[in-house]
């Protein structure tokens, strides 16, 4: 776990970012403030492979970091990048502030994802289950193509059934319980911890 604050961090905190390991293969799980610093802790970034963002809120993919190759490298770092529709577009607004639009999909292999597909990560399957919240949002199960175990990550999510159908029988459980209390006006977008138990 790199991060799990909210979308204001924790003090020495970060947002939404975990690092999956199998096999010698390195996927990042969202990548929102504060997480790229933690990442590095535990590997280089040029060694990460594989980057997947559940939604497209700031505290799940501000820090999708470029990975260019050092100076003088042939073969640059050009992991894949599973992002949800719409995302190449607001990468493109967000990054065009700092001068190259297309900055970030030139450092990674972008593909936006239809969360009705199955992907596959080396040796790991990525299934997701949209989930409702502000908007567009997915939770996302990753499973070892190799007899491993499966992690279900709910995302941002407001009460809702779906994620107990498809967190059914998973190894681990990552779900977010942001709020103390529901929120008090408007449609919900997270749960309480009594609503996550």
């Amino acid at each position: 776990m790199l991060g799990k604050s909210p979308s204001w961090q924790d003090v020495d905190g970060a947002c939404s970012g975990y690092l999956i390991e199998e096999d010698g293969f390195r996927l990042l799980l969202d990548c929102g403030n504060g997480v790229f610093s933690k990442l590095r802790r535990f590997v280089d970034y040029v060694d990460v492979d594989a980057v997947v963002i559940s939604h497209l809120h700031a505290d799940h993919f501000l820090q999708p970091v470029p990975v260019g190759g050092f100076p003088g490298t042939d073969n640059p770092a050009h992991p894949e990048l599973h992002v949800p529709p719409g995302a190449t577009e607001l990468f493109r607004r967000v990054v065009g502030a700092w001068g190259n639009e297309d900055l970030i999909e030139n450092a990674f292999a972008m593909r936006e994802y239809d969360p009705g597909d199955e992907l596959s990560a080396g040796p790991l399957r990525i299934r997701f289950q949209p989930v409702p919240h502000f908007v567009d949002s997915n939770a996302v199960e990753i499973a070892s193509t190799n007899g491993g175990g499966r992690i279900t990550y709910g995302a941002d999510h407001a009460p809702t059934d779906h994620i107990d159908d498809f967190a059914r029988d998973t190894d681990l459980l990552v779900i977010e319980a942001t709020l103390p209390r529901p929120e008090r006006e408007g449609p919900r977008g997270h749960i309480t911890p009594g609503e996550a138990g």
